[in-house]
Parts: structure tokens; sequence; C-alpha cells
């Protein structure tokens, strides 16, 4: 599994378009969210489905990392998710 480490102190983003056509399917299912102490931090997904296709999509998100006394030590993490 690919994760997305994020480290602060800056503000970071992700931002994701998909479109799905007619009769397709879409599986979306990125690697894991890993927002470390002090980060800033906002996922932006958006998916354009067009009648007929088909959509499975999931995150997660660990909170920190226990080892190094981070869990939800971040300063903000917003997920944004729509679908058309």
């Amino acid at each position: 599994v690919a994760a997305t480490l994020l480290r602060g102190p800056d503000p970071a983003m992700t931002v994701t378009s998909l479109l799905i056509r007619g009769n397709g399917g879409l599986i979306h299912q990125p690697g894991a969210l890993i927002p470390h102490a002090r980060s800033s931090h906002t996922n932006s997904l958006r998916i354009d489905a067009e009648a007929g296709s088909r959509l499975l999509a999931a995150s997660v998100v660990v909170p920190g990392r226990d080892g190094m006394s981070e869990r939800n030590a971040f300063e903000r993490l917003r997920l944004r998710s729509v679908v058309h």
C-alpha cells in the first residue's frame, strides 16, 4: 500500500478529478493519508460520472504514527468528495 506522508508546517493540498463515461466503471482506492504532527492538508476529490457508469471509491486515513506520539497531532485535515 502506498502512503501519502503529510509533513508540516506548510499547508499541502491534493486535488483529484476523475471522469467515468458511458457504461464505464472505476475503482478508486488511493494509498493511505498519514498526516504527521503539525501538518495541515486538504484533500479534494471530484468525480463526474455519466448515466450508466459504476463507481467504487474508498479512502483510508491513518491519524498519525503511534510510535512517534503523533496520533491526532496534526493541525488540520480537510477531506472533500463530490460526485456528479
